[in-house]
């Protein structure tokens, strides 16, 4: 019998914009003010990708500060979304994992990541 994935992010797949927004805010409080919200708001059937391409930003100019708790919350967070191939999955592989190199992120991140995971990052 199949197991279901870990649901402890996102209960239905795929998410709305707000809801992963609201999931990354949870684990890091200072992502997510003012412009992105709106960013967010006006990105109409875009709006993963949105979020994804804020935070990427947001992750690559102050991953050095990040606890290991929000390393390892934010681990298990990718990890959820790119468990099932949709929309979540796409925007979290195109707008940060296959970035994480060049942001200089791969090294704070990657002992907190699946395999599955890792596979979506380019060197």
């Amino acid at each position: 019998m199949d197991t279901l994935p870990n649901t402890a992010f996102f209960p239905a797949r795929p998410p709305g914009a707000m809801q992963l927004l609201a999931a990354l805010k949870e684990i890091f409080p200072q992502f997510g003010q003012g412009d992105v919200v709106e960013d967010v708001k006006d990105a109409d059937d875009t709006g993963l990708h949105c979020v994804m391409r804020h935070f990427t930003e947001y992750f690559g100019a102050n991953h050095p500060q990040f606890s290991e708790r929000q390393l390892t919350a934010l681990a298990r967070l990718l990890d959820e979304a790119v468990m099932v191939n949709d929309d979540l999955e796409n925007a979290v592989a195109t707008c940060m994992l296959e970035h994480l190199h060049q942001i200089n992120g791969c090294r704070a991140l990657s002992p907190y990541l699946s395999q599955k995971a890792k596979e979506q990052t380019k060197p």
